[in-house]
């Protein structure tokens, strides 16, 4: 619109003349739009996802994330060492062994789903997923007070997180499980 009022303007004004800025101008105009459209089309930076993330609370959801893993460890130890006890009830000194062995474990949980060693990985799949004129839109939404209440009711954002986002770091947790169950399984058995 702008265009075609200079346009007209030089028109009229300069007696059909048509000066040069009137173009030179517009060309600037299309160059920036141009631009702006580039970088909101662009690949959003490490620093505008860094940004959403933090407006997101995603170091707390993983947080939240790293104990439901720790519960579902505790289920599935109990469940595995039922078959080791042989459906007996463990022994105060088998229940310490098993609380021992399970915290350890939790600190390599803690370790593993960490934000500062999950981070990378999910602010690589906003880059690859969202343009930077949309992680800039939805950082403004997650700041507001909707947004922050869309945060607080999704918690099967949680659920997604870990089937879709750090599966790949839960499978790095299986050796160490492994070991964990097998030093626990003999250390039980010496106990009987």
């Amino acid at each position: 619109m702008k265009h075609y009022r200079k346009l007209l303007g030089s028109l009229v004004v300069g007696g059909l003349l048509i000066t040069p800025n009137t173009f030179a101008n517009d060309h600037h105009g299309a160059t920036k739009k141009a631009a702006n459209k580039e970088e909101d089309e662009g690949t959003p930076s490490e620093a505008q996802v860094t940004k959403l993330m933090a407006a997101m609370k995603s170091d707390r959801m993983v947080e939240a994330i790293a104990s439901s893993v720790n519960q579902a460890v505790l289920n599935t130890a109990q469940a595995r060492l039922k078959n080791t006890l042989q459906d007996k009830a463990p022994s105060p000194e088998q229940q310490q062994l098993i609380k021992k062995n399970v915290e350890q474990f939790n600190l390599t949980v803690k370790d593993q789903l960490s934000w500062d060693k999950i981070e990378p990985t999910v602010v690589a799949a906003y880059q690859k997923t969202f343009t930077s004129k949309e992680v800039r839109d939805l950082t403004l939404f997650y700041s507001s007070k909707t947004g922050q209440s869309v945060i607080e009711k999704l918690p099967n954002l949680q659920k997604q997180l870990v089937t879709d986002l750090i599966s790949k770091e839960l499978v790095a947790l299986q050796p160490p499980f492994d070991a964990m169950m097998a030093n626990l399984s003999d250390a039980l058995k010496k106990t009987q």
